[in-house]
C-alpha cells in the first residue's frame, strides 16, 4: 500500500515538473518572440510619427461594360436556340500600384495628423471574333450609327488612372493596454480619367476589307469631399498586431462626360478615312459615395536596436458607387431616346504590403 502511494506521488511529481517545464519553455518562447521592451510605441506613448510606403496589387471590377453578344438567340419566339451564347464585357484585371503616407503625432491627448497619396493604373479589356466555322452570330450591344448585327469582331477596353489624396485628423483611445480605437475625420480628393473604348468591325474574313466603328467614352472626374471612419488595433503580443479599418466618403465633383464615335474604312485590316459621326458632351454635378475596408497583420521590430520599423500585410476593398457613366442613345431620333446616368460601380480589391518606420 505504501509502495503504491509512493509510486502515485512520484508520478504526480514528474507530471507537475514536466508541466512546469513546458510552461517555462512556452513562457520563454513567448518572451523571446514578444519582449516587453518591444520597439512598438503608440502615438500616446511618445512616438513622433510614422512614414510608410505601400505596394498594392488590386483587382479592378467595372459594372456596365457589356459590349457584345455572341450566339444564344434564335431570333424568334417560335425557334429553338441551337447553341449556347455569351455576353462579352471588359472583364477584370490585377494591376500594381503604390501608396505613400505619413502619420504625425500632434503631441496632445493622442491626436494625430495623417496624409496619404494612392496611385493605381489599370488598363485591360476583352475581344470577340467570328471565324470561318461560325461566320455569324456576333452582335453589338451599344447602339451607334454604324453596324450592330453580324459583325466580325468586337473589342472592349478600359483605362483609368486612380489618384487619391486622403488628409485627416485622428484620436487614439487605448483600452486594456492591448486594444486601440482610432476614429478619424478628414478630406478625400481624387483625380481620375476613366476611358472606355468599344470597337465593332464588319469585314470580309478573307480580304479583311470592310468598315470599323469606334465608340470612345470618357469621364473626367476631379472631386473632393468629406471622409470619416475608424481604425482598430488588437495587440496579440508585443511585436504583432491585428489591424482593421472602415471609412466612408462623399466626393463631390462636376463630372465631364464625353462620347465620340468614329467610322473608318478597313483595307486589308488597316483603318483609314476616319469620320466623326457622334460628338456629345455633358457636365453633371454628382456626389459619389466611397466605401473602404482594410484588414491585416502588422509586425513591429527595431533596426540596430534603435530605429522602430514595421511590416504590414493586409487586404483592402474600395467601392466607388455609380462612378461609371456613359452617354447612350437608341435607334429613335426622339430626344427622349438619349440616356444619361450611372451604369454601375467601380470597385477595387487586393493585396497591400506596407513598409514603414517610426521617428
Amino acid at each position: 500500500m505504501l509502495k503504491r502511494k509512493t509510486n502515485q506521488l512520484l508520478a504526480a511529481s514528474i507530471a507537475f515538473l514536466t508541466t512546469a517545464g513546458f510552461m517555462g519553455s512556452a513562457s520563454a518562447a513567448w518572451e523571446g518572440c514578444c519582449p516587453e521592451n518591444s520597439c512598438y510605441r503608440s502615438m500616446c506613448a511618445g512616438l513622433n510619427g510614422e512614414l510608410y510606403l505601400d505596394f498594392i496589387l488590386w483587382q479592378t471590377n467595372i459594372d456596365g461594360t457589356e459590349f457584345a453578344r455572341q450566339d444564344g438567340d434564335s431570333g424568334s419566339v417560335s425557334s429553338t436556340v441551337t447553341n449556347d451564347g455569351a455576353i462579352h464585357d471588359v472583364g477584370c484585371s490585377w494591376d500594381p500600384g503604390f501608396r505613400v503616407g505619413m502619420l504625425m503625432n500632434l503631441g496632445k491627448c493622442c491626436w494625430d495628423f495623417q496624409v496619404q497619396y494612392t496611385y493605381h493604373y489599370e488598363r485591360f479589356g476583352e475581344s470577340a471574333v467570328v471565324t470561318f466555322l461560325a461566320p455569324t452570330g456576333l452582335d453589338g450591344l451599344i447602339y451607334n450609327n454604324g453596324n450592330m448585327e453580324n459583325i466580325t469582331a468586337a473589342d472592349g477596353n478600359w483605362d483609368n488612372r486612380l489618384q487619391v489624396l486622403d488628409v485627416g485628423l485622428g484620436k487614439t483611445f487605448e483600452a486594456c493596454g492591448c486594444f486601440e480605437f482610432r476614429p478619424h475625420l478628414g478630406i478625400k480628393a481624387t483625380w481620375q480619367k476613366l476611358k472606355y473604348r468599344v470597337i465593332y468591325d464588319l469585314a470580309n474574313l478573307v480580304t479583311q476589307n470592310g468598315v470599323r466603328d469606334t465608340l470612345n467614352f470618357r469621364t473626367d472626374f476631379e472631386g473632393v469631399g468629406l471622409r470619416g471612419g475608424f481604425d482598430v488595433a488588437w495587440q496579440v503580443c508585443s511585436c504583432m498586431r491585428i489591424l482593421g479599418g472602415v471609412s466612408l466618403s462623399s466626393v463631390w465633383s462636376e463630372l465631364c462626360l464625353q462620347r465620340i464615335d468614329i467610322r473608318e474604312t478597313l483595307t486589308g485590316g488597316v483603318p483609314s478615312l476616319p469620320v466623326i459621326n457622334v460628338d456629345l458632351k455633358e457636365n453633371v454635378c454628382v456626389l459619389v459615395p466611397v466605401f473602404e475596408f482594410n484588414f491585416g497583420f502588422r509586425w513591429d521590430t527595431c533596426l540596430c536596436c534603435r530605429y522602430p520599423a514595421f511590416v504590414f500585410l493586409g487586404w483592402e476593398n474600395q467601392v466607388w458607387f455609380d462612378l461609371n457613366r456613359l452617354i447612350l442613345f437608341g435607334a429613335s431620333t426622339l430626344s427622349s431616346n438619349y440616356e444619361f446616368g450611372p451604369r454601375g460601380n467601380v470597385s477595387y480589391q487586393g493585396l497591400v504590403v506596407r513598409l514603414g518606420s517610426g521617428f
